[in-house]
């Protein structure tokens, strides 16, 4: 089917999922490894440096009548 990640924030709430796993019969991976982002790590540092070039106002404003192509 498809894989399901719960957050768990102690080890008693890990311990109850696994026992409902177990009971369910489905199969349960854990790792100690934090979140792994769906994103590409460049593309995210990216985003990181234009939110602190934005906030150092190194930034231009744009009107939108000049970006849209008319003819």
């Amino acid at each position: 089917m498809e894989p399901v990640i719960i957050h768990t924030e102690n080890k008693e709430q890990l311990s109850l999922f696994k026992q409902l796993a177990k009971v369910l019969n489905v199969k349960i991976e854990t790792s100690k490894k934090s979140f792994k982002s769906p994103y590409n790590p460049d593309y995210v540092n990216m985003i990181k440096q234009s939110r602190i070039q934005i906030r150092k106002g190194q930034y231009s404003d744009i009107e939108p009548a000049d970006v849209w192509i008319t003819k």
